[in-house]
This record gives C-alpha cells, structure tokens and sequence, in this order.
C-alpha cells in the first residue's frame, strides 16, 4: 500500500474512533460489555497489517514530539509514548491483531483512543475501560468511563475524605 493511502486509511480509522469516543463521552449511559467488545473488535479489524500500524504510531509519535501535530503538553506526550509502547507490546510477533485476546483488545483500544485524544486535542474526552473482577464473583465486567469523568470522580472522593475528617461533632447538651 502506498504510504499516502496508509495515511488516509488511518486518518479514516482515527476519525472512526474518534467519533465514536465522542459519541460515548457525551452518552450519560456506559456501553455494556458486548458492546465494548464490538468496538474493540471492530478497531481490530480495521487495522491495517500490525507492522505498518506500527511503524504510523511511531511516524505519529515522533510528528507529535517535533510539533507537527501543535503544542503538546509533556503530560499528554508521555501518555502518547506510554500508548505506543503498549501498542508495541501488544502486537509484536502478531501477524494480525486478531490474533489478541479480549483483555488485549481492550487495552489496545485504550492506547488507541489516548492517540485519537491526544493528536485530536480533546484529551479528556478519550475514553479509557478496564476490565475488573466484581468481589464474589470470578467474573469480569468491562467499565468505561471518560478520563475527565474519572477525574471528576476521583476528586469527588478526595473531598468527601477531606471534609469527613474536618466534620466537626455537634455540641453535647445539657439536660
């Protein structure tokens, strides 16, 4: 394939992913599990052969590192070579993504939408799922949540703490 149609291939592919991260952020409702697992797979599918998806992730990588893609914040670089890491983990010695199992699809979706988020600026609208193991059960569930709507929860909590430690108890009466 020609480098000019790899490039609006996974411009196509990113802008699918991207719209469809959108979609989700703005959904008050979370995606279930067999729904996740069909947007997960559906990015495998679309991808191209693992070694020139890699190769763009990297061409995007050092782009992004020499300003082509505008300011980047070295948070939000970090979090973009942590994701090509992760991608490359993932997908070495792999003919084709197909070949990944859920927990793996999962995680290569997560680094996928860090690169949609990121080069796309709405970083805190990417969408990031992890799967967890419910107490009392041996079964997996699948949760997805935006990272501003994990960070809005995770401050909430802080607070609570923090307010719960300076409550004060009411005055003892006399009777």
């Amino acid at each position: 394939m020609r480098p000019s149609r790899l490039l609006f291939a996974l411009a196509a592919a990113a802008a699918f992913a991207c719209a469809s991260s959108s979609a989700l952020a703005l959904s008050t409702s979370t995606p279930s599990e067999d729904e996740l697992a069909a947007r997960a797979d559906a990015l495998v599918e679309e991808l191209p052969p693992v070694e020139a998806y890699l190769r763009e992730r990297s061409a995007l990588l050092q782009q992004a590192k020499a300003g082509e893609h505008g300011k980047i914040r070295v948070d939000e670089m970090n979090r973009l070579i942590v994701a090509e890491r992760t991608m490359a983990k993932l997908l070495r010695g792999r003919e084709s993504a197909l070949e990944l199992d859920k927990n793996q699809r999962v995680e290569l979706f997560n680094a996928q939408e860090v690169f949609t988020a990121v080069l796309g600026g709405m970083s805190g609208n990417d969408l990031v799922c992890e799967r967890t193991q419910r107490t009392g059960s041996r079964l997996k569930s699948t949760t997805c949540k935006t990272r501003w709507m994990r960070d809005q929860e995770r401050r909430a909590a802080q607070d609570d703490l923090t307010h719960f430690g300076k409550r004060t108890p009411p005055p003892i009466q006399d009777k």
